[in-house]
Formats: structure tokens, sequence, C-alpha cells
């Protein structure tokens, strides 16, 4: 179940954040702030989905700390691998720029 609920929370906030930005398939109106905000309703949403399952199965005694721990790691996790991805591919400036003709 933690697998499901893993790829379940990123899917809905794609789609809630799909309906309200009119996003299309090549995410070009997505904006730096609007990532941003998108990677912390993330982190919110799957430790709440994670912790709801939990209090639902009474697996938890005091799942605040959990949650908020999951949620920092959440944030952490997707920042670091947002702003890697962006040093990357900033070494491949003639790549992404569109050729002149």
């Amino acid at each position: 179940m933690g697998g499901l609920l893993s790829s379940l929370a990123p899917y809905l906030v794609y789609r809630i954040a799909a309906c309200r930005y009119g996003f299309q398939d090549s995410l070009a109106n997505l904006t730096p702030r609007r990532l941003l905000a998108l990677i912390a309703i993330y982190a919110i949403a799957s430790p709440l989905l994670h912790h709801l399952w939990f209090w639902i199965h009474k697996d938890v005694v005091n799942p605040l700390p959990g949650f908020v721990a999951m949620a920092v790691g959440d944030l952490s996790g997707a920042l670091l691998v947002v702003y890697t991805a962006k040093a990357v591919l900033s070494l491949f400036p003639r790549l992404l720029r569109p050729q002149r003709t």
C-alpha cells in the first residue's frame, strides 16, 4: 500500500495542478514559482495520504512527528532532484537553445 500511496500523491497533485493551471502536455506554462508550489504541495500530500492510511489502520499513536519528518524528507528530496537536474541541464546550454536560421 505504501508504494501505491507514494505514486498516488504526485499524480493527484499533477491532476489538480493541470486543472488549475491548464497544463499542456509539454508543461510549457510551468513557471519556477508554480514548480516550487507544486513541490511543497506534494511534500504535504504524500505524508498526509500515508498518515491517513496509518490512522485508519491504527498503526500510529502520535502521527505528527512522523508526518513532519516525512514532509521534510519529501520536500528536501524533491528540491534536491529539481536543482540537480537544473544544474545538469545548465551544462548543456547550446543543446537547449532554439536554433536560429
